[in-house]
């Protein structure tokens, strides 16, 4: 149950390319003549799949033994990742199922990357080459 006029009391959605899910959603609720949507959801979408990306993007994803020597995954298709992650794969594309595979996607994301001093590292890393690249087209003042 929700309650659509507290504030507090919403849904969190959580979803394997989010954005995808949630048009259809909003789209169910304005055939159905519900203009509220924004009154049921929370505005955070819980969605591993941008960070996978980043991380893939950077050279920065490995494996779940930790061995970055392992080549990328193929893809970023739910399945793939939890099978690249070691996370157990239940029914697929079973609801349920679905969300305690992105739950356990998300734990190992969590503990194995988002906590590692190799990503701050690599940001920081980033954000020198972005610097640099903007020095070098005159867009950059130093500040």
């Amino acid at each position: 149950y929700c309650n659509k006029y507290d504030k507090n009391d919403k849904f969190y959605p959580i979803a394997y390319n989010g954005p995808f899910d949630m048009a259809f959603f909003h789209t169910l609720f304005e055939k159905c003549g519900d203009q509220y949507f924004g009154s049921w959801f929370n505005g955070q979408l819980l969605d591993p799949l941008p960070i996978i990306r980043f991380l893939d993007a950077f050279g920065m994803l490995y494996d779940s033994k930790g061995d970055s020597r392992i080549a990328p995954p193929q893809n970023h298709r739910l399945l793939t990742i939890a099978e690249y992650l070691r996370v157990q794969i239940r029914d697929a594309h079973d609801a349920l199922n679905d969300v305690r595979m992105l739950r356990d996607i998300v734990y190992e994301l969590r503990w194995k990357y988002l906590t590692a001093p190799q990503i701050c590292q690599s940001c920081a890393d980033f954000g020198e080459e972005i610097e640099e690249m903007m020095k070098d087209e005159g867009d950059y003042d130093g500040e």
